[in-house]
Formats: C-alpha cells, structure tokens, sequence
C-alpha cells in the first residue's frame, strides 16, 4: 500500500483575472503548484507525487520540476474539462492498486500544513475515507427555489466548510464514481460528497482544518500567500 498525494492542476481560475490559471502564477521563484507539491514532497507519510493537469501546462511543470526536483517519484496524469474527470483520472490510473490511499488536493492550497496532513494519515489508519473541514463560524441558511429565506435554519455547530486534503482508498472512491457515473451526469464538486451520497455505508472521518489553509482564488490572495510564505508584495 502507498501513499499518493494527487494534485488536481486542471482548474482554469477564471475568477483570478489572469491570463494564466492561479496554480501557474509565480510566486517567489516558485509558481503556486510548486509550493503545494512541495508540502506533500517533504511530508514523511507521502510516497507518490501525481499532478493532474492539461497537456498544454505540462511543459512549465516538466521545467518547474527541472529546476526544482522533487525527492519523490511524480506521475503526470491528464486532467478534464470539469473537477470530476480530473479525479476520475486519477482514480483510474491507480486502478491496478486498490488499497491505495489517495490524497486528493486542491493545487491552489498552497498553504496546507505538515500536521493536517498528518491528522489525515491517521484518520485512514481506522477509516477508508476522510475529510479536511472547519467548523462555519457564520450562521448558514438555505434559501428556497425562489431565493427566500426556509424558516428552518441550520444547526451551526454541525455545518463544516470542506478544505482539502481529501483521503480515499482506491477502491472507495472508485466504486462511488461508478455509482455516480451510472445515475447520470455529475454536478459534485466535493469528493466526500459523492462518496457519502452513494456509499452511505462508508463513514468519512472529519479530520480538523486550519483557516490558514487558503485557496487561492481572487488577487488578494496571492498577497497573503506571500506573506505567509515571507515573501515581499511584489504588487
């Protein structure tokens, strides 16, 4: 059994503004999907790299990583037009190795740290799937069809915002695509999601995030970024 940290680098970033997608811009001497790799790279529990992106980026990772190799072996796997065909990807190349834990992570978290990586490690030791997420601070409420406010709100203490890392054996996450797959067209956007909708039996640990753990998303976001990372603004 290994440990496979896929990176899904498919996203187009539209809301960034940019030219290039968010996980390509630079940020330092780095782009924002070498800083993400790295942090799986030097976790100890990690032992595959798998990238998920379009063939036309392939080239910046191929010179990314010439410059800065990594120490783990790293697969580049053909992403799809939507989030779900590039997981979907991932999970069929690791279909020969069932009892893999893959770790499906967002490129544009650059910021994700060692020990929550860890706390999901650990969380798949007693369970076959697990989930980063941080409790709502903000009271959530569910509008009707027609935009008005449903009179029952819901419980705060039970509502979680999903991050990731997100964890599944092979076979789990497999077996719930074909499900999906077979019902018709997938509009999920959360992998624990569509494990729980069509393998209920499954329980999916809620590992704790941190609010550190950004996507990056709107320009702001590459500000703190480098902030975190001590980088001086460079806009």
């Amino acid at each position: 059994m290994s440990v496979v940290a896929v990176i899904l680098a498919g996203g187009s970033g539209k809301r960034m503004g940019t030219d290039l997608p968010k996980q390509y811009l630079q940020v330092g001497d780095r782009m924002v999907l070498e800083h993400t790799l790295a942090r799986f790279d030097h976790h100890p529990g990690v032992d595959e790299l798998a990238v998920v992106l379009h063939d036309d980026y392939r080239p910046l990772l191929q010179d990314a990583v010439e410059r800065h190799p990594c120490t783990k072996p790293l697969r580049m796997l053909r992403g799809g037009s939507e989030r779900y065909l590039s997981v979907l990807s991932a999970v069929q190349a690791y279909a020969d190795r069932p009892d893999d834990i893959l770790l499906l992570h967002d490129a544009a978290r650059p910021l994700v740290e060692a020990g929550t990586i860890s706390s999901v490690l650990q969380a798949m030791a007693t369970h076959d799937a697990a989930v980063v997420a941080v409790p709502t601070v903000d009271t959530p409420l569910l509008s009707n069809a027609d935009g008005s406010l449903m009179e029952q709100p819901l419980q705060r203490s039970r509502v979680y915002l999903a991050q990731t890392p997100q964890a599944f054996r092979q076979q789990v996450v497999a077996r719930a695509y074909t499900k999906a797959l077979a019902a018709g067209p997938i509009d999920s956007t959360d992998d624990a999601g569509l494990v729980a909708r069509h393998l209920p039996h499954v329980a999916i640990a809620i590992v704790p995030g941190k609010p550190t753990n950004i996507k990056i998303t709107y320009p702001d976001d590459l500000l703190r970024l480098e902030h975190a990372l001590g980088l001086q603004a460079t806009s």
